[in-house]
């Protein structure tokens, strides 16, 4: 019969080779103290830049991408920094504006924006905005993909390229795929790395929840256009999700438009006439997605090739200008309406496919996201979801094209008084994605000696990521996760096609 101190010396002795042997098997893992009744981690040592070894040798190459899919990535990330338009802020003071003032300043100064953009701005003194940021392999997708360069988010580097000035202390750099991030604040991870170290069960060992100095470790997922989709699951184990998506608390600065760009704009377009524009629609599209080009083809066999114009390489081989979204506008004064179709249809997903085509002039005729956003408090655009089949929508074309009354009433917001214009939602959206006119001038005077292009709106944004007290803020927010596109059967279901 065992006695009760044998019992005791078994357990002892189990309980000191289960330790030695987890210490063994993993030399990163070190040892952490928590406060009783806090759960808060005091002190944490870990092994630094150590590399993950593991069979599957894609998780520790940082080269995990195709050959041919990182070609279409760095010409769509060449074409979209040739292409992006030029911001412009002068600072100037909107009381000393003179007949001789540029047309930018003056669109700004037509209407008072400044409480709509007041969330971006930080106390650039706090202790607390110095962050170090860490950008976790390699991130592809527009903007996103010139971290390296200062038309993105500013990365520190060899070559002494700079990080964000006007927060002081605060640090982007970058670590290949595979190495532990234990000293960084915040890391910034692109969601095809997320789902391979997720799939692993590699994401809390590379990320852990807190660093080294005991303070919270922030995760921010990337995720670009719709269909590069990082599932619910995947996203749960993230703090943020940062892209495109209207809903993300922390959003890519590059689709929406700016109010004052509509001010800019909607003194050249009211003065249009209807009858200047004889030609019926056009499209200007030269990624053939099956989805959009089934629709725009049905709506072809009913209105005949001679109403819609297709530019681009889909359709009837209009040609398409070297830089399409410089010349849209010209291109699109002639036509009464513009065929805005998305790449897929997604809650959230809403693009420069909307927001750019009102600064054209014809009206819109927008195929996207179920929750598109209503921009002007009078209709401006033509949901696609609200009809049923492509014949219901192509009549109710029909219709406006010969009733100049209800066609100008798409336009009507572009003449309405500077307070009716704009819906307040979508002023709100704005709040959350654009620096405050302070923010945009300090961030463009801050980079102004340094050689190459960058983009203000952008680097401000990228920068906020320097604010603990910022990032606090974004959680405090309803979350919701980016669900997945609809599907082809789906889509064929809703529109009969």
């Amino acid at each position: 019969m065992l006695r009760a101190s044998d019992i005791i010396k078994c357990v002892l002795c189990t309980t000191l080779v289960l330790i030695v042997y987890i210490v063994i098997d993993d030399p990163n893992v070190g040892y952490y103290s928590t406060s009783a009744g806090y759960g808060t981690i005091h002190s944490v040592s870990f092994q630094r830049n150590a590399n993950i070894v593991v069979e599957d040798a894609d998780i520790v190459d940082s080269d995990v991408y195709d050959k041919e899919e990182e070609g279409k990535e760095k010409a769509l990330e060449s074409k979209l920094v040739d292409t992006a338009p030029e911001e412009s802020s002068s600072g100037v003071e909107c009381s000393a504006l003179t007949s001789t003032s540029s047309a930018v300043d003056k669109a700004n100064c037509a209407y008072d924006f400044s409480s709509y953009y007041t969330r971006g701005q930080q106390n650039n003194e706090s202790e607390s905005n110095g962050n170090r940021i860490v950008i976790y392999g390699r991130i592809y997708g527009g903007a996103m993909s010139t971290f390296t360069k200062l038309s993105g988010c500013p990365l520190i580097r060899p070559a002494g390229s700079p990080g964000c000035i006007h927060y002081k202390g605060c640090t982007f750099t970058s670590k290949e795929v595979g190495s532990v991030v234990t000293e960084a604040d915040v890391v910034i991870m692109d969601h095809r790395t997320a789902k391979k170290l997720f799939k692993k069960h590699l994401l809390d060992k590379v990320l852990p929840r807190y660093n080294i100095h005991g303070r919270r470790l922030y995760r921010v997922v990337y995720m670009r256009e719709a269909y590069y989709y990082a599932g619910v699951e995947v996203q749960k184990e993230f703090d943020f999700v940062m892209g495109i998506h209207s809903f993300n608390p922390v959003v890519n600065p590059n689709f929406f438009e700016r109010p004052a760009r509509y001010q800019l704009t909607n003194s050249r377009i009211k003065n249009d006439g209807f009858s200047s524009r004889p030609k019926f629609a056009m499209s200007l599209i030269s990624h053939c997605g099956k989805y959009r080009q089934r629709y725009i083809d049905k709506m072809v066999t009913i209105l005949g090739s001679s109403k819609v114009h297709q530019f681009g390489r889909c359709g009837d081989g209009h040609r398409a200008p070297k830089k399409p979204l410089s010349a849209a506008r010209k291109i699109a004064s002639t036509y009464k309406f513009y065929l805005s179709f998305e790449n897929t249809v997604q809650e959230g997903y809403t693009t420069e496919k909307l927001f750019k085509a009102l600064e054209f002039g014809p009206i819109p005729i927008y195929l996207g996201a179920p929750d598109a956003p209503n921009i002007t408090k009078t209709k401006s655009y033509i949901n696609v979801l609200d009809f049923d089949t492509p014949k219901e929508l192509s009549d109710y074309l029909e219709y406006l094209a010969a009733n100049e009354t209800a066609y100008n009433e798409y336009h009507a917001w572009r003449t309405a008084p500077r307070e009716e214009q704009f819906d307040p939602a979508f002023l709100d959206l704005v709040s959350r994605q654009y620096p405050s006119r302070e923010e945009f001038d300090l961030t463009k005077e801050s980079y102004k000696h340094v050689p190459g292009k960058i983009a203000p709106i952008r680097v401000a944004i990228c920068c906020q990521l320097c604010s603990r007290e910022y990032l606090a803020s974004r959680l405090e927010m309803k979350r919701k996760y980016v669900p997945p596109p609809w599907s082809r059967s789906k889509f064929r279901r809703r529109f009969k096609v």
